[in-house]
């Protein structure tokens, strides 16, 4: 049998949201602080739902990383992956993980956060990845995206294009917030906050 395991990771494997805590530590906590407040207005705008999740992530990642070398921000990414990202995954999270592993299953992390630093740790735990990537033209960063937010439909539209889903005989999913639900709807069992 072919089955597929399927996790989001913010607040589902993680106990907080990996990009500000990426923030935080790329930036340091003056900086990141610093940061957080010229664009509180900006945050609370998309908080009460005026601006788009994709439009948000571009300006503040524009703000503290526009123009940085690609090597620099790879290294910034590198650094985080190893030394603090795994501070912040549950442990309940790897248990679930590797039994599904321990059975054979193909496992595949989809989440809005940034390949840079997800990609490492994902082959380090051997789970495919598919999460948002950066523009970059001539070395740098341009301050957008270069592909789609993966967020929301996004995902399901990720995983239909990389994976033939009907060639699994039991799919299953597990996520933590609203825009994970769309999951369902290619899931045989979504959980929902829960590994159980």
């Amino acid at each position: 049998m072919m089955i597929l395991a399927i996790f989001d990771f913010d607040k589902t494997i993680t106990s907080k949201d990996s990009l500000i805590d990426f923030l935080y530590h790329a930036m340091g906590p003056l900086r990141f602080f610093m940061g957080a407040l010229y664009l509180s207005p900006l945050l609370i705008l998309h908080k009460s739902g005026f601006i788009r999740n994709d439009k948000t992530k571009e300006k503040v990642l524009s703000y503290f990383f526009k123009g940085l070398e690609k090597e620099k921000f790879q290294n910034l990414a590198t650094v985080y992956s190893q030394k603090d990202l795994p501070a912040i995954v549950r442990s309940s999270a790897l248990e679930k993980i590797r039994w599904h592993q321990a059975q054979g299953h193909k496992i595949v992390i989809v989440s809005a956060s940034l390949d840079n630093y997800l990609l490492g740790w994902c082959q380090g735990i051997k789970a495919d990845l598919l999460a948002t990537s950066l523009e970059f033209k001539d070395g740098r960063f341009t301050g957008k995206l270069a592909t789609p937010n993966c967020y929301g439909p996004e995902k399901v539209r990720r995983l239909q294009e990389r994976y033939d889903l009907k060639k699994f005989d039991h799919i299953y999913a597990y996520g933590d917030s609203p825009s994970d639900l769309v999951l369902k709807s290619i899931a045989n069992e979504f959980h929902f906050r829960s590994f159980q």
